[in-house]
């Protein structure tokens, strides 16, 4: 096996600009095309081609991250959520790692906010695949707690990821796979490797969009003063969000969408999408999940909203709960 740091951009069917981005962010970098295709590498790395390996994770995983779960072979093992964290319930994952001593862990950040300290400590012997949904950036160690953690180049070139990972060994594999050595072709398009390491080597657009978004969520902030809508987060590090807690979300978000607002559902409970329903002969219960999901949006943070729109979105909300 070659030496990690001797792998140029040709090795193994690789681009020369993803090698620039992986190294870009150091030998423990992976650079992929999607999210759904790290998350399935993850896995065969930890061997899910030769023996079934118990996967848990959030029923408000992302569809791509349990798609990648299932691409792997692995099997999925979808637990309730906290509905203060929105994160795993430490309860049920406590149970399930007593019951299961082989066993891999997906932790979320709802909103990009940390990952809970109590998971961490369940999870500490166990592997651990942080799915962070934020873009990478310059100083991302302090937010590579688990084994993989995940990043997300969507915010920055529209698709991609990248894997952090604690063991070089592993990494190398991860490439491989990646590169289709191991049955899974998932390069990151050249054009848009490059556009990734420039953006982000200088951070075009990026911060002042930061910034912006912000200035948005402090204006929603200031405009549900006094409210009886709760402010669920406020903000995180790297993504700034705004979610809140209203009485029926489903409502808000189809009134919202009348007048040309995009509202998201920041929760979505993987066990009502039909493709999971066809899995299951019975489906689950998840009823945190399946409660939050109809009381939490999202408000919109991208630019067009700054100024008279935020106030028009607080208006609506108004309406829309009869406050």
């Amino acid at each position: 096996m070659l030496p990690f740091d001797s792998w140029d951009g040709n090795d193994f069917g690789g681009t020369v600009e993803q090698a620039k981005l992986e190294d870009f962010f150091g030998p423990s970098a992976a650079v992929f095309n999607t999210y759904q295709a790290a998350v399935t590498s993850i896995l065969e790395v930890l061997g899910s081609r030769s023996y079934e390996i118990p996967v848990v994770l959030p029923i408000t995983s992302s569809p791509d991250v349990i798609a990648g779960v299932l691409r792997s072979g692995a099997n999925p093992m979808l637990l309730d959520i906290n509905p203060k964290t929105l994160q795993l319930d430490a309860n049920l994952l406590r149970e399930v790692v007593e019951a299961f001593k082989s066993i891999v862990v997906v932790l979320n950040r709802p909103a990009g906010m940390p990952v809970d300290p109590e998971l961490l400590e369940i999870a500490a012997d166990l592997p651990t695949i942080i799915d962070t949904r934020l873009p990478p950036h310059k100083n991302i160690k302090e937010d590579c707690v688990g084994t993989f953690t995940v990043f997300d180049f969507g915010p920055i070139v529209g698709t991609g990821s990248l894997i952090i990972h604690k063991y070089s060994e592993q990494l190398i594999e991860l490439r491989m796979i990646r590169n289709g050595l191991l049955g899974l072709a998932a390069n990151m398009n050249d054009a848009l490797a490059a556009l990734a390491h420039r953006r982000l080597k200088t951070q075009t657009g990026l911060e002042s969009r930061k910034e912006t978004q912000q200035t948005i969520v402090n204006n929603y902030t200031a405009l549900l003063e006094g409210k009886k809508h709760e402010i669920l987060f406020a903000e995180s590090k790297e993504k700034p969000y705004l979610i809140i807690r209203v009485s029926n979300a489903n409502r808000v978000v189809a009134h919202l969408s009348m007048v040309g607002f995009q509202v998201l559902k920041p929760v979505f409970p993987l066990h009502l999408l039909p493709i999971m329903q066809r899995r299951w002969k019975e489906t689950p219960e998840y009823p945190v999940a399946e409660s939050v999901a109809n009381q939490l949006i999202a408000l919109p943070t991208h630019p067009g909203i700054l100024g008279r729109e935020a106030e028009i979105v607080s208006r609506i909300l108004e309406v829309s709960e009869g406050t």
